[in-house]
């Protein structure tokens, strides 16, 4: 759990005070702090309070009467539990105390944590849930306490950053961040897949931020720094199960060894009419949210090639608009006597698919332009919203998919008007003409289909695709073959049972060899992405704690 600086804080009146400045004043010093308590700055600029002989952080306003006398309870009702069940505390621990105003009911909530700078762990004394009192949900396969030894080795890396006053680096430290750093730079350089969340030039500058922190070392500046980055890479090894036999040593590998369900009829039915685009869109939105984790640089490199997609699709889409009106000016095109052709009906469907490719273009490059998904934490957030719980990500995807797949049939029926233009004439030669060039034409763009073909499976040759289909379609041929090549190797038991099967499979239905309706759920290589737990907090009164 973190202490919410960044989401709870205080503000003042813009009215100034009544005071006057002393002559001579050269030492400016902070007012009213409570006996034995320390002033401490941050490096980011938030003032906090440290007691030495205690070793007690909080960030509230110890200088007001009534937030000291409710801090003063809290770290005595901590201590009294700690000294009814007869517990040991470490020797170098440190307490964090904090009020979370509650603003609906009113009162605050108590926060607090204990944390151990020799085991460099986070503790408490008393029983914890993993997921509703410790905030740890970006995981959901915790077996036992080991698996969240990370996530508290980074919270405490955090406490460091948070409160730097009292913290000094050992170069011990210094040597690991620096390992750390150095394989990650190397791992990110020669890995595609790499679990590195940061880009090779920003890993090596943090490598040179490294050697400048040493410099200056027992210092708060560095002290923080080293915090963060602690709290960075370590966060990111309890999120790839480091020290585990199941660890992730890929971004687009899954640990959980669930069934993925096959596809949904929705998008089932719909990728043929879409020319597959949605199924090419969920199948990229699969492999860079793994397991709900998603990296924030291959996901910005997904959006920026969607949006580049979607501009051109735009202008093409502008373009084949621009054609339509052009061929609807042509004297001939017009059937005249109020009457409308074929020709006409296909362009006016044309401009219809060509306008609602501009507008959708248009919006989704909006939307993901002034939303924010810059983090990897919102596009995650953005992404769970999005996902249904019986469809997943396949609405998203044919969302995606859809100024391609209005611009296909805005070109498709734009073809249709001009073949019924071509081919409506009475001159045979230039008929014969057309065809030939439509029948090449048609010949190459399904070769270019079929050879592009982005499938779910494995690539595979086109002849043995069709041999595939051809088997389906006349499979007596395939049995009479197989049968004979098993007389002369087989015994006879053995082409009785060639001849048993046989039968059973030419008594299918024709549509069942064709279309095999009947598959059982394979074993992807990446799971159903989990949910990601929220956070619940407890209410308590005043007189109450939680962690």
């Amino acid at each position: 759990m973190a202490i919410p600086r960044y989401d709870q804080y205080a503000t003042i009146s813009p009215e100034g005070g009544d005071w006057l400045l002393a002559p001579v004043t050269t030492h400016f010093t902070i007012e009213n702090v409570p006996h034995e308590w320390i002033p401490c700055t941050h490096p980011e600029g938030r003032l906090y309070f440290y007691h030495p002989r205690k070793r007690i952080y909080t960030d509230c306003d110890v200088r007001d009467p009534r937030i000291f006398a409710m801090i003063n309870m809290f770290a005595k009702q901590v201590n009294e539990m700690v000294v009814e069940r007869e517990l040991v505390l470490p020797v170098d621990c440190d307490l964090v105390l904090f009020l979370e105003e509650r603003r609906v009911s009113g009162g605050y909530n108590w926060i607090y944590y204990f944390a151990d700078n020799t085991t460099r762990s986070l503790f408490w004394p008393q029983k914890c849930h993993p997921v509703d009192e410790l905030e740890i949900g970006e995981i959901t396969a915790l077996k036992a306490p080991y698996d969240i030894k990370y996530e508290l080795e980074a919270k405490y890396w955090q406490h460091v950053e948070t409160y730097p006053h009292g913290h000094n680096i050992s170069s011990d430290v210094f040597n690991e961040l620096t390992g750390i750093l150095l394989f990650a730079s190397v791992d990110c350089n020669t890995s595609m897949t790499s679990t590195v969340t940061y880009r090779p030039d920003e890993v090596h500058r943090m490598l040179g931020l490294i050697k400048t922190a040493k410099a200056i070392e027992n210092t708060d500046y560095a002290t923080a720094s080293v915090g963060r980055l602690m709290n960075i890479w370590v966060h990111n090894r309890f999120l790839n199960f480091h020290g585990q036999t199941h660890a992730r040593l890929g971004r687009d590998q899954s640990v959980y060894n669930t069934v993925k369900t096959r596809r949904t009829p929705l998008i089932r039915v719909l990728a043929p009419f879409f020319w597959n685009a949605p199924e090419v869109h969920l199948r990229g939105l699969e492999r860079i949210w793994i397991d709900g984790i998603i990296a924030i640089i291959p996901w910005g490199g997904f959006i920026g090639k969607l949006q580049n997609e979607w501009q051109e699709f735009v202008l093409y889409a502008t373009v084949l608009l621009n054609a339509n009106v052009a061929f609807l000016a042509i004297p001939s095109v017009d059937g005249g006597n109020g009457s409308v052709t074929a020709a006409q009906i296909s362009s006016y469907l044309s401009i219809v698919t060509s306008v609602g490719c501009i507008m959708v273009g248009l919006l989704l490059i909006r939307q993901h332009r002034v939303k924010s998904k810059e983090t990897a934490e919102e596009a995650c957030r953005y992404l769970s919203s999005r996902k249904h719980e019986m469809l997943g990500l396949e609405t998203l995807a044919i969302i995606y998919s859809l100024p391609y797949a209005l611009l296909m049939w805005g070109m498709l029926t734009f073809l249709l008007a001009f073949s019924f233009e071509c081919f409506g004439s009475n001159d045979s030669r230039a008929i014969f003409l057309t065809a030939a060039g439509w029948i090449a034409v048609t010949v190459l763009v399904g070769w270019t289909i079929i050879t592009g073909w982005e499938s779910s499976e494995s690539p595979r040759p086109v002849s043995d695709m069709l041999k595939e289909l051809v088997a389906r379609v006349f499979p007596g041929k395939e049995a009479e073959e197989g049968e004979a090549v098993a007389v002369e190797v087989n015994s006879t038991a053995d082409v009785e049972l060639g001849d048993e099967k046989t039968s059973e499979e030419s008594e299918r239905k024709w549509w069942a060899r064709v279309l095999p309706l009947s598959r059982r759920p394979e074993v992807y290589s990446h799971a159903s992405d989990p949910p990601t737990a929220t956070p619940v907090r407890t209410e308590l009164p005043n007189g109450s704690s939680n962690v």
